[in-house]
């Protein structure tokens, strides 16, 4: 699993991960093609249904052509989405670094996520997946403010943009916790 580079992080406001170029590079090219897969094959699937490459396809073919077109548009557009929001991390107001930090120990372990590293900056958890490599659940810290992103990982530490719901379940989970645990506090502002 990645680690991330916290400064970078906190003052993006996005994951920066310690990656090194050749990763980076590979990690890339391996996105570029998920992402653009399916927009190609819809164009493919398309231009079948315009040309028949020689054939003549009966209206259904054709319609039923068009309408995977469509559907592999739609979900090379979701892919794409996902990629360029994985490193996104939401914000929450809290009340304190230490109270943040005690609320978001008491929901993690709650559910019994995995605690990899815990320190005053940052938390970062392991939530066990069945179809994944593992996801990885950053929790940060500044000021009052609290960010979180949740990502899942693939063979070879690859981002997993096929499981883009389940990591904003994960992250919605969370901040409606945090929300409703420092709304009760007595130190609430």
């Amino acid at each position: 699993m990645m680690d991330i580079d916290l400064n970078k992080t906190l003052h993006f406001k996005r994951m920066i991960y310690k990656i090194s170029l050749i990763d980076l590079l590979s990690g890339l090219f391996v996105n570029v093609i998920i992402s653009l897969w399916f927009p190609i094959m819809g164009f493919l699937l398309l231009y079948d249904a315009i040309n028949g490459f020689g054939n003549n396809p009966s209206m259904e073919q054709t319609i039923f052509e068009i309408f995977l077109f469509l559907i592999f548009l739609f979900l090379g557009f979701i892919i794409i989405r996902t990629f360029v929001n994985i490193n996104r991390l939401k914000k929450i107001e809290g009340i304190s670094i230490d109270i943040n930090r005690e609320t978001v120990r008491r929901i993690i372990d709650n559910k019994n996520w995995g605690v990899q590293n815990d320190n005053k900056k940052f938390i970062k958890a392991l939530i066990p997946s069945a179809f994944s490599s593992g996801r990885q659940l950053y929790i940060l810290f500044e000021n009052e403010w609290i960010y979180i992103n949740s990502t899942t990982f693939g063979l070879h530490d690859l981002k997993s943009p096929f499981h883009f719901i389940a990591d904003k379940k994960v992250v919605d989970y969370l901040s409606d916790g945090l929300k409703k645990e420092l709304e009760s506090t007595p130190h609430n502002k």
